[in-house]
């Protein structure tokens, strides 16, 4: 039963990856610019509250 799982897991993955290809080279630069940007303004969200944070009288 628990061989059956996985060689049906295997056989999905080695499906998976018959069918997925490398990205090019623009895809790949979209993406790094998209992950910066998100970083960038989770980065300032966070310096934002922890400016707000320590204008407030404790």
């Amino acid at each position: 039963m628990m061989a059956s799982i996985i060689s049906a897991k295997f056989t999905a993955l080695r499906r998976l990856l018959r069918l997925s290809v490398k990205p090019t080279w623009k895809e790949y630069w979209l993406s790094l610019k998209v992950c910066l940007i998100g970083m960038g303004l989770i980065g300032m969200v966070a310096f934002l509250i922890r400016l707000l944070a320590s204008l407030i009288p404790a």
